[in-house]
C-alpha cells in the first residue's frame, strides 16, 4: 500500500485514493452487489473473476485494475454507465 506525507506525518493511501472514475465503478459494482444480496464467490462469477480478485475488487483495492476492466464488469453486470461518469 502507498503512503504519503501530510502535515510531516506519513499517512496510509487508503483502497480509494484512486481515480474519480475507477471510484465510480468500484462503487456501482459494490452497489449491486449490496441491492442484489450477492457473495464475492456470486460477484467473482458473474464478472468471471477467481474469488480472490473479485474480493480485491469490492474491497477498493482498484490500483491494479483498469478502466476498461472495470467498465467491462459493470457491463457485465447490466449497469447503466451513463449514470456512472
Amino acid at each position: 500500500m502507498k503512503t504519503r506525507i501530510k502535515n510531516s506525518k506519513e499517512i496510509t493511501k487508503t483502497p480509494l485514493d484512486d481515480n474519480e472514475e475507477e471510484k465510480v465503478f468500484h462503487q456501482a459494482i459494490t452497489r449491486y452487489q449490496i441491492k442484489n444480496n450477492l457473495e464475492e464467490r456470486e460477484i467473482a462469477n458473474k464478472l468471471g473473476l477467481d474469488k480472490n480478485t473479485a474480493a480485491r475488487l469490492l474491497r477498493g483495492y482498484i490500483e491494479n485494475f483498469s478502466l476498461d476492466s472495470l467498465i467491462g464488469y459493470v457491463e457485465k453486470l447490466r449497469l447503466p454507465l451513463q449514470d456512472k461518469v
